[in-house]
């Protein structure tokens, strides 16, 4: 086949796409590089390249920078052998380019192959932007430029990064979610294990009322019988028995160092989880350590321990009357024991099912409990 003068040959007819590199086969925000490392060719603007050639049986002819690095004969620059290898990956092949000196004045290149090639019977021209002479040679109503599709091609980019950073932003946001629900669901389980652990405390700790007033009965019941008995041997032996009534006992303040009535008798709030609503007392807050003294004389019927009243005395004033201190640090008498008014019986604390250092003073009679605000004060 004979050559022209700019390196095109005389052919049969034939359809021609003169084609540009930079613009057309890759973009701004093209990953592929060259071996020198400028831009490569995108994969998909190869196989819609390779569909145009399919349709249309065109001949490729280079109009690009590029076309000074390629020769007909086996070609060493790396770049082209590049840009070769990988438009023989679809099927493409280059036939021939522009005259060299025709790189400013890129229509008159054209213009000059096609004059050299008058058998193309159909021509297109693929580049990016154009150029001043394309007009001149009437290039310009062959243009398909590219620009147009690359920038809808880079809106899609630029929308598909946005995309990718939602995508990430919301992982990250999905991660912190499972990180907060994972803290949660810990923090939630040990709720749970406090809520399971006061549900035991307060089962055991009403068992322990319920034990420590069937004791105080117990003990009432045996008291009174006793009682009785002797009441019964007085009146055999013609011997008067005096019995001792509530008011007729001058109760004294149980701790001394401290007037503060923290919790009155009756119904209240409950202080702790748990705690009765309904207080069989009164509490009197003071430091812990300080002397509870005995408000009256009587004998200790229990000095004891118990998981809702903590170290606790009960003393017998007799005729059914009984005081109790509770929560002490200290308990200093024994069951048994004779003790006189104002004696120091404990010490101040805060044991059993308490919030904080105090006395628990209770006054019982007739087997229940009544208001000692009613016959003592500080």
């Amino acid at each position: 086949m004979e050559r022209t003068k700019w390196g095109g040959r005389k052919a049969e007819k034939m359809k021609v796409i003169f084609l540009d590199i930079d613009g057309v086969l890759n973009d701004k925000y093209c990953r592929a590089r060259a071996p020198s490392g400028c831009k490569g060719a995108v994969d998909a603007k190869l196989k819609l390249l390779r569909e145009i050639v399919r349709q249309t049986d065109a001949r490729l002819v280079l109009i690009s920078s590029w076309k000074k690095y390629w020769k007909r004969e086996e070609t060493t620059d790396p770049d082209m052998l590049y840009l070769m290898r990988k438009l023989k990956r679809f099927g493409l092949s280059i036939y021939d380019k522009t005259e060299e000196s025709f790189w400013a004045n890129r229509g008159e290149g054209i213009h000059v192959w096609l004059s050299a090639n008058e058998d193309v019977t159909a021509w297109v021209v693929l580049d990016d932007e154009t150029f001043p002479d394309y007009e001149k040679y009437g290039i310009d109503k062959h243009l398909v430029k590219t620009k147009f599709f690359y920038e809808k091609d880079a809106g899609l980019q630029e929308e598909h990064a946005e995309l990718l950073s939602l995508q990430e932003q919301t992982q990250a946001k999905h991660q912190s979610v499972e990180t907060l629900l994972s803290e949660k669901s810990r923090e939630l389980q040990g709720v749970e294990n406090q809520i399971s652990a006061a549900e035991g405390q307060i089962e055991e700790y009403e068992k322990d009322l319920a034990a420590q007033e069937n004791k105080i009965k117990q003990l009432e019941a045996e008291i009174k019988r006793k009682e009785e008995e002797a009441r019964k041997a007085a009146e055999a032996a013609g011997k008067s028995y005096k019995t001792v009534n509530l008011g007729d006992i001058k109760f004294i303040w149980p701790c001394p160092s401290s007037s503060r009535i923290t919790s009155g008798f009756g119904g209240r709030s409950s202080p702790t989880e748990g705690a009765s609503t309904n207080h069989q007392g009164i509490d009197i807050g003071a430091s812990s350590g300080s002397a509870i003294v005995a408000a009256a004389a009587g004998t200790v019927v229990v000095s004891t321990y118990s998981y809702s009243a903590g170290n606790y005395i009960m003393l017998n004033h007799g005729g059914g009357v009984y005081t109790v201190y509770m929560h002490c640090s200290q308990l200093l008498v024994s069951e048994g024991q004779q003790v006189s008014q104002g004696q120091t019986i404990a010490k101040v604390g805060s044991t059993g099912y308490s919030t904080g250092p105090h006395l628990h003073f209770g006054i019982r009679h007739g087997g229940r409990y009544v208001n000692p605000q009613t016959y003592v004060s500080p």
